[in-house]
């Protein structure tokens, strides 16, 4: 449990908070009509009915209250963290395509069930919206954005489960929005101040006032509630599991957006034509009110935090372990070939890479280890779905070499840092300790969908696998080690600019001196180990002879030897089975200026 002085504080901030809102809220009771003064008179925004412009006014208020009264709520919180500037364009362009699409799909729906009619030729209006509709939608969404899912989400993440936090943002969320939904508007249409009445001081009293009319009805609301929940509960998920706020931004303005422009195309219909409808299933004027909204935007909230991936895996990998072993290969070689002519992206990585690695190799022969690469990445991936089945005929499908190695290293009684690469099937040397009861723990970077991970996770304990999470690790690999275990790295990737730059095909390559310096630190031997599969399928990983790591007065030649060592037994591994290594990779990369800062485990 957390402890109670945090808790505390946050509910201190959060009433803070509270306090603001109210003070923003009176602010845009008394400024809206002024406001509307001024609006009136610009031709572009003159036909907004004056609860719109409040409805405006009071978010502009609230988010500019909350802002300057930033230091006051004392709130240990940065948007630097959610609002980075990489991939923020693409993230909230593609996201707003997405809110766009999904609007309308609604809209189209509506038109076909009679709902809504094609509106005559309006192009001034479809254009206006377009443009002016767009750069309200940006600003509408980036604002509410950094309220409900920057500040709001966040602070209560601190304190509170997540879905705890999800849940009260997003009934927050959905309560504020219920006063703009059309239906909800409808019975005090007629009596909300417009036109001049709008202009007296007093109109937003008088508006806050009917606003409370419509809630007598609650079966009347509870539809657009629901709706508005699960659009909330939507943009939670996706800021959550992107830690980021710009694909959030992006849908709400795709959102925004398509309402305004969609709406000049196809107007709603009111009242409703006899034989339209139904109403309760296609929803009123904001589509998001009926079930086939609430359905759609499940499936996306579904589809963002990875239950949708893990409905059709469970499946998958339950098929995948019926398959006899020979089926398995002969279908990953297929899915491999396919992969080679789809993924052309990862094709011309590959390509780029060999033809400097390798470079006495033809044109012909790059292109059959690049064919190769994919068709082994997707043969091994179909084995790790058929993990148990790869467990109960582990003794048919794995002959290794080397064991003795292994048997020697712990007969010393010192503890062994296993290292591999992705050749083969990386996966095989960790399911060979947990099948032989080795003191296993192997370092996993965790998947991005936390259920097939969580999946993933347990049936490798099962299997006598420990996995640590491939994230400030440090601790936990010396507490292992110093209780002389063996722990496990797949440790050939690219390591950034902090990495030791290795001699790798006759190029620099960034690698990680993490295995060599807790090998150092803790007397450890570090041991290599590389599979090969076999034209049958079966595997053949190769165990080296122990690698030791000198212990002279200069630590970082020590270890930077070590690491260079490890990548020669790899790069030999690699030659052998050229097709076998995951060329996609992009481990060769322009060394960057770093801070000088020791590299510690």
């Amino acid at each position: 449990m957390p402890p109670e002085e945090p808790r505390d504080s946050a509910i201190t901030a959060l009433l803070r908070a509270v306090t603001l809102v109210a003070a923003a809220c009176a602010a845009a009771v008394i400024a809206a009509p002024w406001i509307f003064r001024v609006v009136r008179e610009v031709p572009v925004l003159a036909a907004y009915p004056f609860h719109r412009v409040f409805d405006r006014v009071a978010v502009v208020a609230i988010v500019g209250a909350l802002l300057l009264g930033w230091r006051w709520l004392r709130i240990r919180f940065s948007f630097r963290e959610l609002l980075k500037r990489r991939h923020a364009v693409r993230r909230g362009v593609g996201w707003c395509a997405i809110g766009f699409a999904c609007i309308a799909v609604l809209m189209l729906a509506q038109w076909h069930a009679g709902l809504r009619a094609v509106r005559p030729h309006d192009f001034p209006g479809v254009l206006n919206a377009v443009l002016i509709g767009l750069g309200s939608a940006v600003v509408v969404g980036f604002l509410e954005e950094c309220f409900f899912r920057g500040f709001l989400f966040h602070t209560l993440r601190q304190h509170v489960r997540r879905y705890t936090a999800v849940c009260v943002t997003s009934a927050l969320f959905a309560s504020v929005h219920l006063f703009s939904l059309d239906y909800f508007l409808k019975p005090i249409k007629n009596l909300a101040p417009d036109g001049a009445q709008a202009m007296h001081w007093s109109a937003g009293v008088k508006l806050v006032a009917l606003f409370l009319v419509p809630l007598g009805k609650p079966l009347t609301v509870l539809p657009g509630l629901v709706g508005l929940f699960l659009a909330g509960w939507l943009l939670a998920e996706l800021t959550m599991r992107t830690r980021s706020l710009w694909p959030a931004i992006g849908l709400h303005a795709g959102w925004v957006w398509a309402i305004k422009v969609l709406g000049h195309v196809l107007k709603y219909q009111d009242p409703t034509p006899a034989g339209a409808g139904p109403v309760w299933f296609c929803g009123e004027k904001y589509a998001a009110t009926g079930v086939l909204g609430w359905l759609l935007v499940g499936a996306v909230i579904l589809a963002v935090n990875g239950l949708l991936a893990f409905a059709i895996y469970r499946p998958v990998t339950a098929l995948a372990e019926l398959m006899p072993h020979r089926v398995l290969v002969s279908l990953g070689r297929v899915a491999g070939r396919c992969a080679y002519v789809v993924c052309k992206r990862q094709g011309r990585i590959a390509r780029e890479n060999l033809r400097t690695a390798l470079p006495a190799v033809s044109t012909a022969g790059i292109e059959q280890i690049v064919k190769s690469s994919f068709e082994t990445l997707c043969v091994v991936t179909l084995e790790m779905l058929s993990f148990k089945s790869m467990v109960r005929d582990f003794p048919h499908l794995v002959k290794l070499t080397g064991l003795e190695h292994v048997e020697a290293a712990r007969a010393t009684g010192r503890p062994i840092i296993f290292f591999t690469g992705h050749l083969g099937s990386w996966e095989v040397l960790a399911l060979s300790c947990g099948v032989l009861n080795f003191p296993f723990t192997a370092i996993a970077r965790p998947l991005d969908n936390e259920w097939i991970y969580g999946h993933v996770r347990n049936l490798r304990q099962r299997s006598g696998i420990k996995l640590l999470d491939k994230k400030e690790i440090a601790g936990d690999v010396l507490r292992i080690l110093r209780a002389r275990e063996m722990v496990g790295f797949v440790g050939d990737q690219y390591a950034g600019s902090r990495g030791a730059f290795i001699e790798f095909f006759g190029r620099p390559a960034s690698t990680s001196p993490a295995m060599a310096l807790f090998a150092r630190k803790t007397n450890a031997v570090i041991i290599c180990a590389f599979d090969h599969v076999l034209p049958d399928g079966t595997h053949s990983p190769v165990i080296h002879p122990p690698i030791e790591v000198a212990r002279t007065a200069n630590a970082a030649a020590d270890v930077f030897a070590a690491t260079q060592q490890m990548m020669a037994l790899l790069e030999a591994g690699i030659r052998r089975s050229p097709g076998q290594w995951l060329w996609m990779h992009r481990k060769w990369r322009p060394r960057k200026p770093m801070p000088a800062s020791p590299a510690t485990p």
